[in-house]
């Protein structure tokens, strides 16, 4: 993504953001309005001011670090090339937040980058969209796509 902010940098595995950051603007999310998040690099952003935690396994059905987004949550890395970015793009009140993953599947701390995906929440419609490029193999088979009305997209 050109122009994009790196949050999380190479070689992370497990660790989500430090601190909350702002979205850039409001979003809607299930009736409630959020205008902070955290990512993680294991492919998941959690939304509104609380600090998050470390959550590699995904057990959906989990209490920690909600609202969750998971467009590929799985136990990831950045490996040693990889990363995390985000980029606002677009002008009030039709801005979009974008995140980018590019991580390795399956997670090789000490392995190249070989996947992208990308999740897209709009500011008026409140639309999230999961995006995708090239992925690697899931050998564990363990991952979790998900949230409810999101759209996905393929992308080169």
């Amino acid at each position: 993504m050109d122009g994009a902010t790196q949050v999380i940098g190479t070689n992370y595995y497990d660790t989500p953001t430090a601190s909350p950051a702002g979205i850039g603007f409001t979003l809607n999310y299930e009736g409630t309005k959020y205008t902070e998040y955290s990512v993680s690099p294991d492919g998941w952003i959690l939304l509104g001011g609380a600090t998050a935690v470390n959550q590699f396994s995904n057990a959906t059905t989990s209490a920690t670090n909600v609202p969750k987004i998971y467009p590929y949550w799985d136990d990831l890395a950045t490996g040693t090339t990889g990363n995390v970015k985000i980029l606002v793009t677009g002008s009030a009140p039709n801005r979009i937040f974008k995140v980018q993953w590019f991580v390795t599947i399956p997670r090789a701390t000490g392995g190249a980058a070989n996947s992208t995906f990308q999740a897209w929440l709009y500011e008026s419609s409140n639309q999230i969209e999961f995006r995708y490029g090239t992925l690697g193999t899931d050998a564990s088979g363990g991952s979790s796509v998900g949230l409810t009305g999101a759209t996905a997209t393929n992308f080169q």
